[in-house]
């Protein structure tokens, strides 16, 4: 899951895609090392993110039927189903015409996909029964809009969704104005009560689905 999350942030920082220059307060990779190599190395992880879930080691019964299971989700999540179609959401974005409900289906596919499957493979691998991995799927789809509205959160009082060419405080890059920022859309008050329900929501598909993973509650506490 983490090599699918780095190639998508190489690309993501590409000239051709946000075209930023810093990722993490350092160089972003076609910065340091050229588009040609970015480009690949991008490539290179998305190929290994597969070849690490195909060699994993998913103990019997029924461990080959899990980890296939999981690889189909993950290669659905990633693609235009998930993450490649939420990036195509975020470069034709349109201030003029932009909702809420927008904003939402385009974090909800360029960010919490891949949050969403992370949580769902190890249910999966674990055995989860359906109800379960249904509240699984509900705390991972809530906790990516939160994570999403947390950054755009911080982005905005960065100064960053305002086009003012300052880092903001989360990653140090520099957004222009008129990129997708949920916080700049409905301003920062109603965002962060929107964050707030989101966490709660997420909390509450835990405890729906008596999920009792202290680290996955303190993951989405860690975001209000």
């Amino acid at each position: 899951v983490e090599f699918i999350h780095a190639y998508s942030l190489v690309h993501d920082d590409l000239p051709c895609m946000d075209d930023d220059d810093l990722r993490r307060g350092k160089l972003a990779c076609h910065r340091a090392f050229g588009e040609d190599m970015a480009l690949l190395a991008g490539d290179s992880l998305l190929t290994m993110a597969f070849e690490a879930m195909a060699g994993a080691d998913v103990p019997p019964p029924a461990g080959r039927e899990r980890k296939i299971r999981v690889i189909g989700e993950m290669a659905r999540l990633a693609g235009p189903a998930g993450l490649i179609g939420g990036q195509v959401l975020d470069i034709t974005y349109s201030p003029e015409n932009a909702t809420a409900e927008s904003l939402f289906q385009l974090m909800l596919r360029k960010t919490g996909a891949l949050i969403t499957g992370a949580v769902r493979a190890g249910a999966i691998v674990a055995g989860a029964p359906a109800a379960a991995l249904k509240a699984a799927t509900l705390y991972g789809e809530n906790l990516g809009l939160a994570f999403q509205v947390r950054d755009d959160l911080d982005d905005f009082q960065g100064g960053k969704a305002r086009g003012e060419g300052r880092p903001g405080p989360a990653k140090g890059r520099l957004r222009p104005a008129g990129e997708p920022n949920f916080a700049a859309f409905i301003g920062r008050e109603k965002a962060g009560e929107r964050l707030a329900q989101l966490v709660d929501a997420a909390l509450a598909a835990l405890d729906k689905g008596r999920l009792r993973s202290p680290l996955l509650r303190l993951l989405a506490l860690s975001l209000k």
